[in-house]
């Protein structure tokens, strides 16, 4: 399956909303965790998709979690609790979906990507998460079981920070933030990897163009799936929505901001080295390829004089003043020595040797 662009027949010729998973099935069963809690306490439990809107508790922030999106009848039953639109939920089910920012009267629906580094291939693998932010719950779509929220997790049990004081918008900033701090480290791992190639473009190898090119394509995939945020943190700060208060849109939403700019900066940067590291590999490999033709080349100018008295005197003419000679040949080996040795002298004092 193609990773830039994934498979779309499934949904050729069915109506807007329809509800159909399009992706890698990640694991075998839809986990759904609930946590719940306000400054003074903290409950967490596994549940059950039936009657999800009537766990909402008043005074307490509700945060949903749903690991798997293959079961579009699990899903189903989240959207019809909450009131999540057909087409907001047609574009989290849909795991090549573009990140994307779209807004209604009760709910906020954020779309982005997790990426992780493979380091034994080298290679970018991306994961769908989806926010769904409402008065005091926010919902989270999740391809599969990870840990990348991990580090909030452990802030909501301990109660660090601001995270248990405040509303489901910090939340999802909470959350968006871990995701956008592993570009940044993954973006960090890559570049070491792409760096570590720069002492092999001295004497490249046969294998180093294909390598160079494989961190070309991965760096474009970094930027596929993390420019379309600078769009979202854009709208965010702009976006006159309630379920956004004034603390977070002032301070914490340009912050990320910041760091999405940085990480595309970063990819930037990779991408311009990547793009000078294929220059100059090729520009090695031509300059290998000179290096070998100019010493053929002075060796046929060398012999060029040679091959010529070589052929007068190999003519078949009777009388050739010189075959009568006693010291003819050596003679012949003397010039042409002479002349090879007086033709090294002049390439060297020329510098082409």
């Amino acid at each position: 399956m193609a990773r830039f662009l994934k498979n779309r027949e499934k949904t050729r010729g069915q109506s807007p909303g329809a509800l159909i998973f399009q992706g890698e099935q990640r694991q075998e069963k839809v986990k759904i965790t609930l946590t719940q809690y306000n400054e003074q306490t903290l409950e967490k439990t596994e549940i059950g998709p039936d009657n999800l809107n009537e766990l909402l508790k008043t005074g307490m922030i509700t945060w949903i979690n749903i690991d798997g999106l293959h079961d579009t009848t699990i899903i189903e039953k989240v959207g019809a609790a909450f009131s999540i639109s057909s087409l907001a939920l047609e574009d989290i089910l849909n795991t090549d979906q573009r990140p994307r920012f779209f807004e209604d009267e009760h709910q906020l629906i954020i779309i982005m990507k997790s990426l992780k580094l493979d380091m034994k291939t080298e290679q970018i693998d991306s994961e769908q998460v989806s926010f769904v932010v409402g008065n005091n719950y926010l919902i989270t779509f999740q391809e599969k079981s990870n840990r990348i929220f991990e580090d909030v997790l452990y802030r909501l049990h301990n109660n660090r920070g601001k995270i248990r004081k405040s509303g489901s918008d910090y939340l999802a900033y909470a959350l968006m933030d871990t995701i956008v701090d592993s570009y940044i480290l993954n973006i960090e791992a890559y570049g070491r990897i792409i760096e570590s190639y720069e002492k092999e473009l001295i004497n490249p190898h046969k294998g180093l163009s294909d390598t160079i090119f494989k961190h070309k394509t991965e760096i474009a995939f970094f930027r596929k799936n993390i420019r379309p945020l600078k769009e979202i943190t854009n709208r965010l700060q702009k976006s006159d929505s309630g379920l956004i208060k004034k603390a977070t849109r002032q301070h914490y939403i340009p912050d990320l901001d910041d760091l999405v700019t940085q990480a595309l900066d970063a990819i930037e940067i990779y991408h311009t080295m990547v793009a000078d590291q294929l220059n100059l590999y090729n520009t090695n490999i031509s300059n290998r390829a000179n290096d070998v033709m100019k010493v053929l080349t002075i060796f046929a100018a060398i012999f060029i004089p040679l091959t010529f008295i070589a052929g007068v005197y190999g003519t078949n003419f009777q009388y050739v003043p010189e075959l009568n000679y006693k010291y003819g040949y050596f003679g012949m080996w003397a010039v042409m020595i002479a002349v090879a040795g007086v033709m090294l002298i002049y390439f060297k004092r020329k510098g082409w040797l």
